[in-house]
């Protein structure tokens, strides 16, 4: 929606990379805009890597006047709800600490690319998800991530998002294109995450 503000436009970012010999250059990243092709995915922040470099999406939650407990048993629904899913190979929560209101939860489900009559371009996707509950507050992770693709083909791939969809991995040099083959992970892996916390979301908060 647009709120009648105005916007200035971003100034492009610098990025130092490494020559051959071993020096330093700026390189110019171009400015993103709402209209850039992808903008979502290309965004600063879009794939966040923790302090060690690993991939972890993080989501927290304000539900006044909900205790711990009740966000807890909330959360299980939700999570559980997941498991149920159609596309869910197999999963589900393998640690609770009631006492602490935490839960952990694993899934191995199929992620489409692509689905129509004569192609369905998928990959099997495993992932945590991590919550921790407390007196009027959900904190959510999806980490450990990773994909196999084109199991039992000549084509086949095993890898993890820290190896194929973190920036420097997906994203051009310019910083305004994704990178070809890491680009439909990048973007499903995103949307996954987006769909995942607005499920819970639903669920702990009616």
């Amino acid at each position: 929606k647009k709120s009648g503000a105005t916007v200035a436009a971003p100034s492009p970012a610098t990025a130092a990379t490494t020559t051959d010999n071993g020096t330093k250059k700026a390189t110019r990243r171009v400015a993103l805009t709402p209209d850039t092709k992808d903008y979502k995915y290309l965004v600063p922040g879009a794939v966040p890597q923790n302090e060690s470099g690993q991939v972890v999406f993080t989501f927290d939650l304000d539900i006044p006047g909900l205790t711990a407990s009740q966000i807890y048993d909330r959360t299980t629904v939700a999570l559980d709800t997941i498991a149920a899913r159609p596309n869910n190979i197999s999963g589900g929560i393998v640690l609770v600490n009631k006492k602490e209101h935490s839960i952990a939860a694993q899934y191995i489900e199929w992620l489409t690319f692509t689905k129509n009559f004569i192609n369905l371009d998928r990959t099997k996707f495993k992932y945590m998800m991590l919550a921790n509950c407390t007196d009027g507050h959900l904190h959510l992770t999806i980490e450990r991530i990773s994909y196999n693709y084109e199991e039992g083909r000549a084509t086949a791939m095993r890898t993890t998002a820290e190896e194929w969809i973190a920036d420097d991995k997906s994203i051009n040099k310019k910083g305004n294109k994704l990178l070809p083959g890491s680009a439909k992970f990048r973007r499903a892996t995103i949307d996954r995450k987006d769909e995942l916390f607005n499920l819970v979301t639903r669920f702990v908060k009616e």
